[in-house]
């Protein structure tokens, strides 16, 4: 009886130790969040953290609240672990908001090491989307831009996919002479279409490609061709264009119903629709970025229906470099293609641009293993001084078009 006495008061004593509470107490901290959000950030929006803590939400879009303030300012905070990685970044409470680079890609995580109470003050750049209070009704400073699309272009608005369970505008641009002619034309597919043809739909300058195709068509450098610009769908475009979750994005991992949505539901529409020549020399699917990234994918993945492959600045640090893992270990489905691939000095997007120019060498000296030959089926581009955006990509788009259609595998 002695015994039980005992033992129970030493557990009495520890459960309501003063000195117990204030160790728990030492084992967390407080952090604070301050964020300077972008001049278009509606003051009336909600921003928030989203972290890998479970104390942030565990990736939760919405995790930790932060209020506008008096000072322009957003403000919030949450109670971690003593010494935990905290991995986050800011959001308007969902995954389409999320905040990315001055270019509109992904960053990656904002990390901190929570060794004790602390403000961290940050400036988001820009939000893919930007957090509104409520949805708009006033047309975008985008909308109201002047037009510079120019040639045949044709659209299919709100095309539906079943696969991806949404729509998004289509554009095909018909080369000079289509309706008088009864020629069969290879197709360019081009990721990010609201980018191709129109500074009034661009996100940050357009590609030019009508007046690049078009000036390459008239000096006989390529052979009429078709080109179909793909919509991105704003906060969906990151979970599309990327095969796997990423540490630094969990919205990814779509892009196989996206690939299946290219080849299962759009491809046969244009060329049910337009005179294509169908087969996979004739066939290109391009993009940057993140369109770099899936077109290297899909091609991968679909030899046989997208035989060329223009990846453009590719996001081959994705999934810790999961594509370059992918094609090393089968190289022969993507080297039956003709590919190019390019990368510019200054591209960094949130890493070393030097490890981005080592990812595209590296690719490119996996397909040379697997037997394909610079200058024939393969080209590689280092563009020395260029950064990671749409002037960049305009600039080179007519050595891609060129290599793409012209050259012999």
């Amino acid at each position: 009886m002695r015994t039980i006495t005992f033992l129970l008061a030493v557990f009495l004593t520890l459960a309501f130790s003063p000195s117990s509470a204030a160790d728990d107490a030492d084992d967390k901290v407080t952090i604070t969040f301050n964020v300077s959000a972008p001049g278009d950030t509606d003051p009336d929006a909600k921003l928030y953290v989203a972290a890998n803590l479970d104390e942030a939400g565990k990736w939760k879009s919405d995790g930790v609240l932060l209020k506008h303030r008096d000072d322009g300012r957003w403000a919030g905070s949450v109670r971690v672990p003593k010494g935990a990685k905290l991995e986050y970044k800011v959001t308007g409470g969902n995954w389409e908001t999320v905040e990315t680079d001055e270019q509109g890609n992904p960053i990656e995580n904002r990390k901190l090491e929570c060794t004790a109470d602390m403000e961290e003050k940050i400036i988001v750049l820009k939000f893919n989307t930007p957090p509104t209070s409520q949805p708009s009704t006033q047309p975008s400073a985008m909308q109201k831009r002047a037009s510079t699309a120019t040639g045949d272009i044709r659209r299919f608005p709100a095309f539906q996919s079943k696969l991806l369970n949404n729509e998004r505008d289509i554009q095909i641009w018909c080369p000079p002479g289509y309706d008088n002619s009864k020629d069969r034309y290879p197709v360019l597919y081009m990721h990010d279409g609201q980018n191709v043809f129109d500074a009034a739909t661009s996100f940050a300058g357009e590609w030019r490609a009508d007046e690049t195709a078009l000036e390459l068509i008239q000096a006989g450098k390529v052979p009429p061709f078709l080109i179909v610009a793909i919509a991105n769908r704003g906060g969906e475009r990151i979970r599309e264009y990327t095969p796997s979750v990423d540490d630094s994005e969990p919205a990814g991992g779509g892009a196989e119903k996206y690939a299946r949505f290219l080849v299962e539901e759009l491809k046969p529409r244009i060329d049910a629709t337009f005179r294509t020549l169908s087969d996979p020399a004739h066939t290109g699917v391009c993009g940057s970025s993140l369109g770099g990234l899936v077109s290297l994918y899909i091609c991968d993945k679909y030899p046989g229906t997208f035989g060329l492959c223009g990846a453009m600045s590719p996001s081959l640090w994705w999934g810790k470099r999961e594509m370059l893992t992918r094609i090393a270990a089968n190289p022969a489905s993507l080297s039956q293609c003709r590919v190019w691939l390019d990368m510019g000095t200054k591209e960094g997007s949130g890493v070393d641009p030097s490890s981005n120019v080592a990812n595209v060498r590296d690719l490119g000296a996996l397909l040379e293993k697997a037997g394909m030959k610079q200058n024939e089926n393969l080209a590689v581009l280092i563009d020395d001084g260029k950064e990671h955006n749409e002037a960049a990509w305009a600039g080179r788009l007519d050595k891609m078009i060129v290599f793409l259609l012209c050259n012999e595998k």
